[in-house]
């Protein structure tokens, strides 16, 4: 596995997944098998999951969550910060293309996103955030899931995940970002605390895909903050097909 994608690669795959000409990026479409175009895609961002924190802790996870095979790849971020990454994930952009440093970027953009462009031509899209964040996506995307933050991260991203569990029947492309990590490392906890709320929301988010028709896309958005680990700008970029070996 010698390959290093770029963050912008990640808009252009999944919108081949999709089977949308989304033009909007500068990345890449990585190469994927023709056997997963036009399947239903959940996107879940975990933020500050890179590829150190994945090959510590992340991949035995999902190798005893997952009956079956998934993919990996490994992507760069330009990024540090969670909002132009998030805005590289989803327009295939760079930082200094989309210029997104904060919510109120977003807000004042006229770049188009992926989830934007999936709603506008018929792929029926919802997008389950920390409420700032989410309401961004309002107007275009008729229906969107905002989750008011709040000091229990534990508590956030429980409810982050069921709103993503109740939207399976109704949606072709979710898009969702969970915080627990980030938090957690920003106030110092150890590494154990860490790995074991990841494997909570690995295997939560796993249930909640397998349970239905999704392709399954895992994604970091940045390198891990703090002490607890040394933080990476290489990130995990993962496709799971539950239906058949990917």
């Amino acid at each position: 596995m010698s390959d290093v994608y770029k963050q912008k690669d990640i808009a252009p795959t999944i919108a081949k997944i999709l089977d949308l000409p989304y033009n909007v990026p500068t990345g890449e479409s990585i190469e994927i098998k023709e056997k997963i175009i036009g399947k239903k895609v959940i996107l879940a961002i975990i933020d500050c999951f890179d590829w150190n924190i994945y090959e510590k802790y992340g991949r035995s996870i999902l190798k005893e969550a997952v009956n079956g095979f998934f993919f990996e790849y490994r992507v760069s971020s330009n990024a540090s910060k969670t909002s132009p990454a998030i805005a590289t994930i989803l327009t295939g952009l760079d930082p200094d293309e989309h210029s997104i440093s904060s919510t109120a970027d977003v807000e004042s953009s006229d770049i188009v996103n992926l989830p934007r462009f999936a709603e506008m031509n018929g792929v029926k899209t919802t997008v389950v955030m920390e409420a700032k964040g989410a309401n961004t996506f309002s107007g275009d995307i008729k229906e969107i899931h905002p989750v008011e933050d709040e000091e229990d991260i534990i508590e956030f991203d429980y409810k982050i995940l069921e709103n993503v569990r109740k939207s399976i029947d109704r949606f072709s492309f979710i898009v969702f970002h969970i915080r627990t990590i980030d938090r957690f490392l920003h106030r110092g906890k150890g590494s154990g605390i860490v790995k074991n709320e990841l494997e909570k929301n690995i295997k939560k988010i796993v249930n909640i895909a397998q349970s239905s028709d999704f392709l399954l896309v895992i994604t970091g958005d940045h390198k891990s903050h703090g002490d607890t680990f040394e933080g990476d700008k290489i990130l995990p970029f993962l496709i799971i097909n539950f239906s058949e070996n990917y």
